[in-house]
């Protein structure tokens, strides 16, 4: 197999996704070129609207806060297959979840921000330096 066959079933993978189930009723109810035509529009639809929220997201939280995002994909993967799918959660599940907290909570560094934040008084008032 050569590499451009290899990358045009790569994009025919993406493009059809799970949809290969469905295609005995979507072909025989479709032309083939409607079919792929339509396919191709809802990817470059939804592409666009990710990259557009994806961006202004970045703005307003910046790249490192947005980048953490990444890591609470597997905590919600275990948890919606505990939730959906009845997965057993197992003690490494539950070690693994505490272990990305506390990764989050150490690159986040609010948590260092208030133990270094000067207590107020009972007023209210700020404490005099």
């Amino acid at each position: 197999m050569s590499t451009s066959d290899r990358a045009v079933l790569v994009g025919l993978s993406v493009l059809w996704g799970g949809s290969f189930f469905f295609a005995g009723v979507a072909l025989s109810a479709l032309p083939p070129l409607t079919l792929v035509l339509r396919r191709v529009g809802i990817a470059a639809l939804a592409l666009n609207l990710v990259y557009v929220v994806y961006f202004r997201i970045r703005a307003r939280a910046g790249a490192t806060n947005l980048s953490r995002v990444t890591v609470l994909v597997r905590v919600s993967a275990i948890l919606s297959g505990a939730l959906v799918l009845g997965k057993r959660v197992d003690a490494r599940h539950l070690s693994g979840m505490v272990v990305f907290a506390v990764g989050l909570a150490a690159t986040d560094g609010r948590l260092l921000r208030r133990r270094d934040r000067p207590a107020r008084s009972a007023a209210g008032a700020a404490p005099v330096r």
